[in-house]
C-alpha cells in the first residue's frame, strides 16, 4: 500500500489529541482563574482591601505573580473587578435561592424567612469582600467606575426581590425601606464591628417586627 494512502486512512489522530489538549489547557486555565479570585475573596476578608496585595493573592493561591499577571495584569483594579463580579454572582445565587423559598410562606413567614438568610448572607465572605472593595472604591474613581455596574444590580436585585414579596401589602413600601436599609447597614456593621452573632440577633430582631406588623395589619 502507498504511504501516501496510509496517511490518507489515519486522519483525525492528531487533531483529536490536539483537541484535548485544548481543552485540558482551557480547563486548567479556568481553574487558575477561579483559585485567583476565591485568594482574592479570603484575603480582602482576612487582611482588608488595602492590605490585599497581588502577590499576596498569588501567594495565597499557591501560584506564581506571573501566573495572576498573564489573568488580570499588573494593575489591582483588574483584579478587584472580576473578584467583586465573582463575588456578585455568588451571592445573587444565594439570594435568588432564599427569595424562591420565601415565596412559597405566608408574607408574615416570608418576612422572618427573609431576614435571617440576610444575616447569614452577609457572613459569608463574598459579601465582607464586596463591601470592602465598596468602601474602597468611594476614595478611587477608577475602581468606582469599573464596580458601580456591580453595585447597582445588587441594589436592583434587593428591590425587586421585596416588591415581589411584598407589593401588594398595605405598608409594603415600609417593609421594602426597611429591607433595603437592612442589606446596606448590616453589611457595614459587620465590617466595622466584626461581630456576626449581634448582626444575626438584629437580623432575627426586626424579622418578627416587620412579620408582627404584617400579621396585625
Amino acid at each position: 500500500m502507498p504511504k501516501s494512502f496510509k496517511r490518507f486512512t489515519r486522519p483525525g489522530k492528531p487533531r483529536a489529541a490536539g483537541a484535548r489538549g485544548r481543552i485540558s489547557n482551557e480547563t486548567r486555565s479556568a481553574e487558575t482563574r477561579q483559585k485567583l479570585l476565591d485568594a482574592a475573596i479570603s484575603s480582602i476578608q482576612e487582611r482588608g482591601y488595602h492590605g490585599t496585595t497581588l502577590t499576596a493573592v498569588s501567594k495565597r493561591a499557591g501560584l506564581t505573580r506571573g501566573a495572576l499577571q498573564h489573568h488580570f495584569g499588573q494593575r489591582k483594579v483588574n483584579l478587584m473587578t472580576e473578584t467583586a463580579e465573582q463575588a456578585y454572582r455568588q451571592l445573587q445565587t444565594r439570594y435568588v435561592s432564599s427569595i424562591e423559598q420565601c415565596k412559597s410562606r405566608s408574607p408574615a413567614d416570608a418576612a422572618r424567612g427573609l431576614f435571617n438568610d440576610l444575616a447569614e448572607l452577609f457572613e459569608t465572605p463574598e459579601s465582607m469582600a464586596l463591601i470592602e472593595i465598596w468602601m474602597a472604591s468611594r476614595g478611587d474613581q477608577e475602581l468606582a467606575k469599573a464596580v458601580l455596574s456591580t453595585i447597582h444590580g445588587i441594589d436592583r436585585e434587593v428591590t425587586k426581590s421585596w416588591n415581589q414579596l411584598f407589593s401588594g401589602l398595605p405598608r409594603g413600601d415600609l417593609y421594602r425601606g426597611i429591607g433595603r436599609s437592612l442589606s446596606s447597614g448590616l453589611p457595614l456593621e459587620l465590617l466595622i464591628h466584626r461581630d456576626p452573632a449581634l448582626l444575626r440577633r438584629v437580623a432575627i430582631f426586626v424579622g418578627e417586627l416587620v412579620a408582627r406588623d404584617i400579621e396585625d395589619a
